[in-house]
């Protein structure tokens, strides 16, 4: 179910296909109650395609919020990232605000998502997210400056608020593994 939340693309496909089947099946007999299935194909399919666009699954608010996440890192918001992390994640959130003042950012891009979905076996809603990030930074630490790509976990939870919240992160370079 959640695939016809996610894209509209499989809603439109199907209907398109049904509908040109059913419009063969017009033409060749000139029924007008087949005109009348035809437009209410056509309604139900318009229907649910702004069910789509109204319903953000939490697929979608993941992805948002780490896009969102994404946009605050490449700006150098070191207080609006930790925005992101959960109250519960002191510890997390300390690691971060060491880590991040040591980076200058000229971008950061998310490039792929590796399948993921939310859970709820703990009664609490997580969801661990691994995706590869393409940075173009500044670490004088380490002697870098230029691009570089990164493989990124991040553990996030739902907080009651509806918000998804970082409790715990990782990043390495993707051909150490």
């Amino acid at each position: 179910m959640s695939i016809l939340l996610e894209s509209p693309l499989l809603i439109i496909i199907s209907a398109l296909v049904l509908l040109l089947i059913i419009y063969y099946f017009w033409t060749q007999t000139r029924l007008k109650w087949i005109l009348h299935l035809m437009a209410a194909i056509a309604l139900i399919a318009i229907g649910l395609v702004i069910i789509e666009r109204i319903v953000v699954t939490d697929r979608e608010a993941i992805k948002t919020t780490l896009t969102d996440l994404a946009g605050r890192v490449e700006t150098n918001d070191v207080d609006g990232a930790l925005s992101y992390f959960a109250q519960s994640a002191k510890a997390t959130r300390d690691r971060a605000a060491r880590e991040m003042p040591g980076y200058k950012f000229r971008s950061c891009r998310i490039m792929n998502f590796q399948d993921f979905e939310p859970n709820a076996d703990t009664g609490l809603k997580t969801c661990e997210v691994t995706f590869i990030v393409r940075v173009d930074v500044v670490a004088p630490t380490f002697a870098w400056d230029g691009p570089a790509v990164r493989t990124v976990t991040l553990t996030l939870q739902k907080e009651p608020s509806g918000a998804w919240k970082v409790l715990n992160y990782s990043h390495y370079d993707p051909r150490s593994k």
